[in-house]
């Protein structure tokens, strides 16, 4: 009956197959699939059929339906077969109508389908899949071969030679014949079959090369490329000898080193042919059998002229390039270094500054970790900008990278992977010595005249690139060119700031020394004031600035041009030479060694490149001036700071009159730009005690609180108060005691934003070490606190996502952790009310998964931190635990999407209860209550897998703390719903927890 329903259906609607339809036959197999062979006919009628966009994806379904149900049968070699033969009888029925010769492949058998058909291969048995083999063999043979040797490429031909190439493609590629489980019987039966199989291309492939027809020849190749996968894979599997090469191998389109089965010149002929066809569909074929020959002869070949470079070059220089972009991965490992620059070359003539594509490409994995893909990308992309912008008049940045082979760069990247090249590296040595000449040489501060239109999208594709992880060597040909084209290139504020920024990150990298490379050797007095000018918008520009005079100091001939270049400041660049100074100031004092050691034999470490004490004494007396003539400006500020801090610590006027003097008038210019006067008044903090005026040394401390603390909540000015309090006064630290306090109630009160702020401020607070004094001042601030945050508490009970929840549950932890001060009995009740508190509403999942890590990391800390006082009040603790594991519970169904935010929270629960029974004494008497409490989470809320097995944990965790009393005990006590729950767990606990250890 069902086959007649779908036999009769089917032969109905052929001529307008509706997606309904074809979902009611999809069911129909489901549900019978003994019926799919006997209906292999009108199966067939339908895969011809025209089919609307509709229902091209219920087609894909019926027949990926009818693939499992032959499969599951054990009938698919029988069913192809049979199938074959219909798809024969119908598209011949079909030749003659209008249109028809325009049905391609993928109407028939959709890439999905095709697909489908390669899973379906996998899971059969081996000797099905011998016996499809042997089938599509046949009907190759019967449908393409015998109607080719007659010259006949009608579509009936054509179709069904892309139909079984494809399924024998699919085959091919799926079948996993190279694998120790396969007996050796299917190996030698599946030989055979390949044998047969080159027979038949062999065939083909004769009557192709005089005979071009795009359709079969895409096909003919594809399933060539397929073929000579499977015997390479089983070559190598075998151990088989490498085939050695010959001077015919060198001809690109001659793959007979692979496919032997046709002679060089028949290679050559179809190679040919396809390329003078441009529109030909089988481009992509051909280039894929060229990659696969180039896969082939990597492992024989030697030097750059083999095979395998001949054809790569070959492959570039008629690829489609949006192939090579998407194969470029691919291609790149294959290929010599020359092969891949001509590769990166083409993409960026191809594609220009796309910086969307680029940046897809990007995103890709395995194109960032592909160094000389990277490298070649980034050494191309400074050639064009530098070809773009270049003139008659300034072509620095081109005559640098003109000095750099980027095939060597590339190899000697490669050659890292296992050891350096030092002949590569005495090469790129020299190249970067006579580049350095060539910016000494051209260098300066005039800025160049360039009219030409420059767009900033191949800087920005540059940006994005990991430069800062290749070698020192690279990196510093990096660098130089970057410099060259810096001097090259017209005023483009964008553009400069990108490239500094590159620069920036080479210099900076702790795991070289690509900085000390780079400006070694250089003029870095010219430098400094060269990348002053370009980077005046560049936001990191000082930290640049200092990390080039950092690098410039240590060797001494450009340590002396560094010094030499700032010893004349004007008042514009003064800020240049206090970055100098500071830098001066940083380095090590050179030991002292006997009169009788030679200088030579100190180690060199030890011996700075310039003379400290000089060098800092120079500099210093060069600014002054400067300082005592000039008014006190914003500018002048950090320059200022500097000289200071010098002044106290070395006790040193420098020949200053009126330095000191102008204290207060600087001081007033840091409530204008607190982050330019944090320097000053760091100093003025430190050395407070010499200060000569009585009232600025009394009132510093507060000064600063106010100032960069109280108005300015930024991070970097925390890390200053713990200096604060610890060098104030205690009427000063009662001021900031109440001063932070009354800040703090207002906004648990009115202003919850503000939080998470101000109790930044309290972490530094309760963990500085300040006198008993004001540790008793402290005390009374902290237990004041908790009373004002105690009626918010109340709040959180109506308003679930308060926006204090956060930032009072971090606060307690931090206290926690803090066992410097004394938790009072005020705040630790406060402390656990809040906890207590925290709101877990069963109705809103990401609620819950907002409160309750915060909320468990607090729990955690004060039983880690202070588990004395926990240990009196565990009556009130162990509640709190079990409301979070409840928590929890409700919103970790199996099929809940919140699992990935609820694991990592399950799991620092079952962290909290491993803490607790380390304490053995004192929770072996509580261990079956939590017991009973989570076996009755486990009976009331199904849970994840991956929820469930931490909350097995748990329990395992406290069974460890029973004894046999304790087990009887829930094994009486537990309600019957529980009891055979609990005897399994104590049963698998017992069997697998119990007893383990190390061996």
């Amino acid at each position: 009956w069902f086959m007649s329903l779908v036999i009769g259906t089917l032969s109905i609607n052929l001529t307008d197959l509706s997606p309904e339809l074809l979902k009611m036959v999809e069911n129909v197999f489901k549900y019978n699939p003994l019926i799919i062979e006997n209906c292999a006919k009108c199966i067939a009628d339908v895969m011809i059929c025209k089919k609307s966009d509709e229902a091209m994806k219920p087609y894909v379904s019926l027949t990926k339906t009818v693939l499992d149900g032959v499969s599951q049968i054990q009938r698919l070699p029988k069913f192809v077969s049979i199938l074959l033969n219909h798809l024969k009888r119908a598209i011949d029925a079909k030749s003659t109508q209008k249109n028809f010769e325009e049905t391609v492949l993928v109407d028939i058998i959709p890439e999905e389908l095709s697909e489908h058909f390669a899973d379906t291969i996998v899971m059969i048995p081996h000797s099905q899949i011998l016996a499809t083999f042997k089938d599509i063999l046949d009907h190759i043979q019967q449908d393409s071969i015998n109607p080719l040797e007659g010259s006949s490429t009608d579509i009936t031909v054509v179709l069904m030679t892309e139909i079984t190439n494809e399924l024998l493609r699919q085959l091919l590629f799926s079948v996993k014949i190279a694998d120790h489980s396969v007996p050796d019987n299917i190996k030698s039966k599946f030989n055979v079959l390949l044998q047969d199989l080159k027979i038949i291309l062999e065939k083909m492939g004769t009557v192709l090369v005089d005979d071009h027809n795009d359709r079969l020849l895409k096909s003919f190749l594809d399933v060539c490329h397929a073929s000579g996968a499977v015997n390479l894979m089983i070559e190598e599997y075998e151990g088989s000898p490498m085939k050695p090469i010959n001077k015919q191998d060198l001809v690109p389109f001659n793959f007979s080193y692979v496919h032997p089965y046709l002679p060089p010149q028949q290679w050559k002929r179809i190679g040919d042919s396809i390329v003078d066809h441009p529109n030909c569909t089988a481009h992509r074929s051909l280039y894929k059998m060229m990659v696969q020959k180039v896969e082939a002869v990597a492992q024989v070949e030697e030097g750059s002229e083999g095979p395998g470079t001949q054809t790569a070059r070959r492959l570039l220089s008629i690829s489609d390039p949006q192939w090579l972009w998407e194969e470029i991965t691919n291609l790149a490992p294959l290929f010599q270094a020359n092969e891949v620059v001509q590769l990166i070359t083409t993409l960026i003539e191809s594609f220009g500054n796309d910086q969307d594509r680029w940046l897809s490409l990007l995103k890709r994995d395995e194109f960032v970790e592909n160094r000389r893909l990277v490298l070649a990308l980034a050494l191309k992309l400074l050639n064009k900008v530098a070809d773009i912008i270049g003139n008659e008049h300034n072509d620095l940045g081109k005559e640098v990278l003109d000095e750099f082979k980027i095939e060597d760069l590339l190899e000697y990247e490669l050659s890292l992977l296992i050891t350096e090249d030092e002949s590569i590296a005495e090469e790129i040595g020299v190249c970067i010595k006579t580049a350095k000449k060539i910016i000494n040489n051209n260098l300066n501060l005039e800025m160049a005249d360039n009219k030409k239109l420059f767009d900033a999208s191949f800087v920005r594709v540059l940006h994005f690139l990991p430069l800062h992880h290749f070698s020192v060597l690279s990196q510093t040909c990096l660098s130089l060119a970057i410099i060259g084209i810096l001097g090259q290139m017209s005023p483009n504020p964008e553009v400069y700031n990108l490239l500094l920024d590159i620069l920036f990150r080479m210099i900076k990298n702790p795991a070289n020394n690509t900085g000390q490379l780079m400006v070694c050797g250089l003029n870095s007095g010219i430098l400094l004031k060269f990348i002053s000018q370009r980077g005046v918008s560049y936001p990191t520009l000082k930290p640049l600035i200092r990390a080039i005079c950092k690098e410039s100091l240590n060797d001494k001939k450009t340590a002396k041009k560094l010094i030499k270049a700032v010893s004349k400041p004007t008042v514009e660049d003064v800020w240049q030479t206090s970055l100098v100074i500071e830098e001066v100031n940083q380095l090590k004092q050179k030991k002292k060694v006997d009169n009788e050691q030679e200088t030579e034999d100190v180690d060199s470490a030890i011996q700075p490149a310039v003379n400290k004490d000089e060098s800092l004494d120079s500099l210093v007396r060069s600014v002054i001036p400067i300082l005592e003539s000039e008014s006190p400006s914003l500018n002048l500020l950090p320059t200022y700071a500097v000289i200071l801090r010098l002044h106290f610590r070395l006790e040193k006027d420098f020949g200053s009159t009126s330095l000191i003097n102008k204290i207060e008038d600087y001081l007033r210019l840091c409530a204008l730009d607190p982050e330019q006067g944090f320097a000053l008044l760091d100093t003025l903090i430190l050395f407070r005690n010499k200060l000569d005026n009585e009232k600025l040394r009394k009132t510093i401390a507060l000064d600063g609180w106010k100032l960069l603390i109280k108005d300015n909540k930024e991070p970097k000015f925390l890390s200053r108060l713990n200096a604060i309090f610890t060098s104030c006064t205690d009427e000063e630290f009662k001021a900031v005691m109440a001063d932070l306090l009354s800040e703090t109630s207002n906004a648990l009160y009115s202003d919850c934003d503000k939080l998470s702020a101000l109790f930044e401020l309290w972490c530094p607070l309760v963990s500085s070490m300040v006198s008993f004094s004001k540790s008793k001042s402290r005390q009374e601030a902290l237990v004041s606190l908790a009373k004002y945050i105690v009626p918010v508490v109340e709040r959180w009970r109506s308003t679930p996502e308060d926006k204090s929840i956060k930032p009072v549950l971090k606060f307690f932890t931090n206290l926690a952790s803090s066992t410097a001060v004394e938790m009072k009995p005020a705040v630790l009740d406060t402390f656990l009310v809040c906890l207590q508190a925290v709101p877990v509403p069963s109705d809103r999942p990401l609620t819950v998964l907002n409160n309750l890590p915060p909320a468990v990391e607090a729990l955690f800390g004060l039983y880690l931190f202070r588990n004395v006082l926990v240990l009196d009040r565990l009556h009130v603790y162990l509640p709190i635990y079990r409301k979070y594991l409840t928590g929890l519970a409700r919103i970790s169904g199996p099929d809940s999407e919140y699992i990935e935010n609820a694991f990592p929270c399950a799991d620092k629960l079952e962290r909290v209860a491993k803490t607790l029974v380390k304490r053995q004494k004192d929770f072996s008497r509580l261990a079956q209550y939590v017991i009973a409490d989570v076996i009755a989470i486990l009976e009331l809320h199904p849970l994840h897998s991956e929820v469930k097995s931490k909350y097995t944990n748990i329990i395992n965790t406290f069974l460890a703390l029973c004894d046999e009393h304790a087990v009887s005990y829930l094994t009486v006590n537990l309600p019957p719903s529980s009891q055979e729950l609990f005897k399994t767990l104590h049963h698998n606990f017992m069997k697998y927890d119990k007893y383990t250890g190390r061996i």
